[in-house]
């Protein structure tokens, strides 16, 4: 019998594995209010920006629902630098035929700051879409160096109702792909299989993990 993978995130085709693949999201991406004051005064400034930072898939899918919410055409943007998190982040860009990326050489938000801080940003004016859940660093790290920059909180991240839970016993592991993914599984089981092997998606989803276990 194949080994299957129980895979936690909102999206597991750029996961690769051995095992079977069995999608049970234990989060959900719950975009806001795009005619909030708020997110529709930021988008009033689009053409203004002169840099993107795109820091997830979902960051980039929201971001492109918003552009089409307010018609705005996103062909715009094939003159401007977008920076990348990461080779998902980048993926999900190429869907909608953004390829003229930067992308960060570490998926993590510090990576994002190291790129960053090859850049000349003098007159920059940046704009950086987000989960309302997103950690402070880089957007700490824009204020201290003075950068010029919008941070919009364009979605939320939740933990997921399940009407049923997935039976462990059948896995031979489990995938986290944020902490959000750990805080939700953790809320639901308390034991699992001794064999159930535990793994982690970039160094911040693991260190959530690690937190859990010890």
């Amino acid at each position: 019998m194949k080994k299957k993978c129980l895979y936690l995130g909102t999206d597991p085709r750029s996961h690769e594995t051995d095992c079977e693949i069995v999608h049970v999201p234990f989060i959900e991406i719950v975009p806001r209010d795009f005619d909030s004051f708020e997110i529709k005064h930021q988008f009033d400034d689009i053409l203004e920006y002169t840099h993107f930072i795109l820091t997830s898939k979902n960051a980039v899918k929201v971001f492109f629902d918003a552009l089409e919410y307010y018609k705005i055409d996103p062909g715009f943007l094939s003159t401007m630098p977008v920076l990348a998190i990461g080779a998902v982040t980048s993926s999900e860009l190429n869907k909608y035929h953004i390829t003229h990326q930067t992308v960060a050489k570490e998926a993590t938000q510090e990576g994002v700051m190291e790129l960053l801080e090859t850049l000349d940003l003098e007159n920059a004016y940046l704009f950086y879409p987000r989960s309302a859940k997103s950690r402070p660093t880089l957007s700490f790290y824009l204020r201290l160096r003075g950068i010029r920059h919008q941070i919009c909180d364009l979605y939320d991240t939740k933990s997921k109702l399940l009407s049923e839970l997935p039976d462990l016993d059948l896995f031979h592991e489990v995938v986290f792909t944020s902490p959000t993914t750990v805080k939700a599984f953790f809320s639901f089981f308390t034991k699992m299989p001794p064999e159930l092997e535990l793994k982690a998606i970039g160094p911040i989803t693991r260190h959530a993990l690690n937190k859990q276990l010890i």
